[in-house]
């Protein structure tokens, strides 16, 4: 009778001690369920903050590939672009084994563009005079923020689509489509840890269309 009183008791003990670790173990994992929600909501992309330092990103280089097409016609021509300072920047245009095409020299609110065969001329006017000269209608004020995927300021916003990770898939603007199929980090070239930034982008209207593949340097 002892042998099964203490046995019962053994068995009790047991017993207890496995529904309090359960019960320890439902609670912790309650509460760190309860900590990895509230972490994961703070982490969720915020496209107006990723915006506004996108926007503020005042020194940068790329360089790259530009595919343009038009009425049945392609060109393909060669990019090296570097901001300095919010008043500066030069953008180079080459095509095929390094022949200059076109340089901007963005100075102030004031463009020195230099076209081969041409005059230099200065301009404020940098769409419409790099069109008349050379030809190639390219929305080049636009182009800078949309290169960074971002809208541009002077135009409306017609239409946008995001990736589940918050960026830019789809932008209308004065009536250009622009398109970004694939993004890279730019934390080497930013200095900004985890930035984002296109490497693939589709600009088309009408009958035109530019293809970018971008590298971030």
């Amino acid at each position: 009778m002892k042998i099964k009183t203490t046995s019962f008791m053994a068995l009790y003990r047991l017993f207890y001690s496995f529904l309090l670790l359960l019960i320890f173990t439902s609670l912790f994992t309650a509460c760190q369920t309860v900590d990895l929600t509230k972490k994961n909501d703070d982490q969720r992309f915020n496209w107006a903050a990723h915006q506004q330092q996108v926007a503020a990103l005042n020194t940068w280089r790329l360089a790259g590939k530009l595919l343009l097409q038009e009425k049945g016609t392609q060109y393909l021509l060669f990019l090296d672009w570097e901001r300095f300072s919010p008043e500066h920047f030069i953008l180079y245009i080459r095509a095929q084994f390094g022949i200059s095409l076109l340089t901007v020299e963005q100075k102030n609110q004031q463009y020195l563009v230099n076209i081969t065969g041409k005059k230099p001329l200065v301009t404020q006017d940098l769409n419409t005079v790099i069109q008349e000269k050379s030809g190639l209608d390219l929305p080049y004020q636009a182009l800078e923020y949309w290169v960074k995927g971002i809208p541009y300021p002077d135009y409306a916003v017609d239409a946008r689509k995001f990736n589940q990770s918050g960026y830019l898939t789809y932008l209308q603007q004065g009536k250009w489509n622009i398109r970004y199929h694939a993004y890279m980090d730019v934390t080497d070239a930013t200095a900004i840890p985890g930035l984002q930034l296109p490497k693939h982008i589709q600009v088309s209207r009408e009958e035109q269309e530019i293809t970018l593949f971008i590298r971030w340097l």
